[in-house]
This record gives structure tokens, C-alpha cells and sequence, in this order.
């Protein structure tokens, strides 16, 4: 096992201790089989129950839309089931700066991360305008959603993104779906791996 900070993605308690068992630091619950919702809440609860003051449990908040309601829907479910950290993600279209200031009474209150494929974006916005957007609100921290293989040039990029996330004193998180011995290289404070993968590190 490294040094690294591993979030590990489960579907289930089972599945949650097993991540634990191996070392897991953060646990997060997704929806087993419908990547636009959040996992059934009385599975949820059960997890963030077995999991008080042991290690935290973040939950991913599905594919929804950048949409003010839905988030505010989002984020106010997961705070009911207890969940440490609320992973919501950024899928344009939508208006960012109006969402993040519509939004910003319940991510004041409740630590959320942005997750943000940078490759995805539309092309009259870059990755820096996203991070200074959401560094100029109370959020925890920003993971970077990468679907390819991490080369040279995109450890470079990858680099200088955490740094200016960084400087906006937020955490910086990594989503990939394969484990490779490139991630030790990456600096950012976690890497969030589904748990098939967590047996390679």
C-alpha cells in the first residue's frame, strides 16, 4: 500500500467494509446500477452508521444536471443520510456562477466537491475559469475526472491544475478508473478508484 490518500468507490455495505479491510482512507457510495441517482438512502444510512467516526464516507450525487433544484435536492438529501463529503458533479451546460451562488447557503454548510472531467468542457470555457469560480466559494476541493491512460503532457496539465486549485485553498482529487504506478507521481491529496482497481495498489 503507498503513501497516497485513496477514496474508493462501493456500491454497498459489504463492499464498503472490504474497501476498509484493505485500507481504504475515504469511502464513497454510488448508486449500484444508475449513475443519475444517489445511492437508495436506507442503504446509504446504513453505511455512514457503520462508518461514524472511523473513516469518512462521501456520496456521489449521480449524473444530474446543473440545474439549481437539483442540487439543492442533491445536497439536502445527502446531509440528511450524514455523509461527510458530497460529491456533485459539473456537467455543462449550465450557468456555473449563478448555480454556485444559488447554492452557496447549503455548500456553506455541508463540505462538497466538484467532480469535473476537464476534457468535457465546452470550448469557450477553461479548467482555470472553473477552478476560480469555485475557489471564490466555500467548497472542499475539486477532483479531476481523467478517462484516459496518464502520459508526460498529462501529468504536466495535471500538475498545474492541482497547483491552482491549490492556490485557491481547495483540495485536489483525482478520479481515474484504472490504477497505474503513474498515479504516485500525480500530487494531489486523493485518488477516487472504483474498488475493482484497489487491489493493483
Amino acid at each position: 500500500m503507498s503513501a497516497t490518500t485513496y477514496m474508493i468507490s462501493i456500491h454497498n455495505l459489504d463492499e464498503a467494509k472490504l474497501a476498509r479491510d484493505k485500507g481504504a482512507q475515504l469511502i464513497e457510495a454510488i448508486h449500484p446500477n444508475n449513475m443519475q441517482s444517489i445511492m437508495p438512502l436506507g442503504e446509504l444510512r446504513q453505511i455512514t452508521k457503520h462508518f461514524e467516526d472511523v473513516c469518512p464516507v462521501g456520496a456521489f450525487c449521480g449524473d444530474i444536471p446543473m440545474q439549481t433544484q437539483r442540487w439543492i435536492e442533491a445536497i439536502e438529501t445527502l446531509s440528511a443520510a450524514a455523509v461527510d463529503i458530497i460529491i456533485l458533479p459539473i456537467r455543462f451546460p449550465g450557468e456555473l456562477t449563478t448555480l454556485l451562488q444559488e447554492t452557496g447557503h447549503l455548500t456553506d454548510l455541508y463540505p462538497t466537491c466538484a467532480l469535473i472531467n476537464p476534457f468535457s468542457l465546452p470550448t469557450d470555457i477553461s479548467m482555470e475559469t472553473v477552478i476560480a469560480a469555485i475557489g471564490g466559494c466555500h467548497w472542499m476541493g475539486i477532483c479531476l475526472e481523467i478517462n484516459s491512460a496518464i502520459d508526460e503532457p498529462l501529468l504536466t496539465t495535471l500538475h498545474n491544475w492541482i497547483n491552482l486549485i491549490h492556490e485557491s485553498d481547495l483540495m485536489a482529487g483525482l478520479s481515474v478508473n484504472h490504477y497505474s504506478n503513474t498515479l504516485e507521481q500525480v500530487e494531489a491529496d486523493f485518488i477516487r478508484l472504483p474498488l475493482s482497481q484497489f487491489n493493483n495498489v
